[in-house]
């Protein structure tokens, strides 16, 4: 599903057969990308107007179920794990699928995730307590103290850091180094974390009911929204300037983002509850991802 932030007009954005995994949209805004429970890798282009969009490609990328996919940073390639566990690379170029690794994580995959890095690398979340970073260089793996939520990292917009949601806090993990540090510490499960496109804000949504906004400087937050049930999803325009969220109550909030104080707004009633959260290059298009 999408919505139009400026209408508020919700919409179906492609339709396949079974249960799509993962949704997002390539860096130019004009393509989208699904992860399919056939194992199937598609993208999707807009053709005229922001309702219309019509398939583009697709590969088999897995035996299995596809449970996530990233896209590089020029939107030229897709990382996808899945049920099968395997890391693949899928160039939208030429077409061709490589297998980077076999053998990840536990059986079933359910909990890889692939997350794109600086310097042509990919880091995989295992849901083992581990991170693997892939790159020219090969792999190399590194150990966490703590249990990541691998469905909820975010890389920084440079690439140089990723934000690890574990319990109620977010820790700052470095794939150079593997070094990490506390960057969020909440009472409540925090289920769901956003980085803002200038890398200042994060964005927490907590099972408390609240969608918090922090100064990554200085760890210092905000209650951005009080929902009615848990915050499930949340994501920066690409500005930086709103924040959407939504959960359990059905409802999206689209709020200005101040790191002083609450905002109201106006949120919009969705009909279902929403499990996850992206939002479009320009800034006026969120996607979201409702439960399975």
């Amino acid at each position: 599903m999408a919505w139009d932030l400026a209408t508020g007009e919700g919409r179906s954005l492609a339709r396949q057969e079974g249960r799509v995994h993962r949704a997002g949209f390539l860096p130019d805004g004009q393509r989208a990308f699904t992860a399919g429970q056939d194992g199937a890798l598609r993208t999707w282009r807009r053709d005229g107007s922001p309702a219309a969009w019509v398939p583009e490609g697709s590969v088999q990328a897995h035996d299995g179920a596809a449970w996530w996919a990233e896209p590089d940073a020029q939107g030229t390639a897709l990382w996808s794990v899945g049920a099968d566990r395997r890391l693949v690379r899928w160039d939208l170029g030429t077409g061709h699928l490589q297998v980077l690794a076999e053998g990840l994580g536990a059986r079933g995959g359910v909990t890889l995730r692939p997350y794109r890095l600086a310097g042509d690398r990919v880091l995989v979340c295992d849901g083992r307590g581990g991170l693997a970073v892939f790159g020219p260089d090969g792999r190399r793996d590194h150990a966490l103290p703590f249990d990541p939520v691998c469905p909820s990292l975010r890389v920084s917009p440079a690439g140089d850091w990723v934000a690890v949601p574990s319990g109620g806090e977010v820790h700052r993990f470095d794939p150079e180094s593997g070094a990490t540090r506390p960057l969020a510490r909440q009472a409540a499960e925090i289920h769901a974390i956003a980085i803002s496109g200038d890398g200042r804000l994060l964005a927490t949504a907590g099972l408390d009911g609240t969608a918090r906004i922090w100064r990554i400087e200085d760890g210092a937050a905000t209650i951005a929204w009080r929902a009615d049930g848990p915050v499930l999803g949340v994501a920066f325009s690409a500005d930086g300037q709103r924040l959407a969220a939504a959960g359990v109550d059905a409802v999206l909030w689209w709020g200005p983002v101040d790191e002083a104080r609450l905002v109201p707004a106006e949120p919009a009633a969705l009909g279902r509850w929403i499990r996850g959260l992206t939002t479009s290059p320009a800034p006026a298009l969120p996607t979201g991802a409702p439960p399975p």
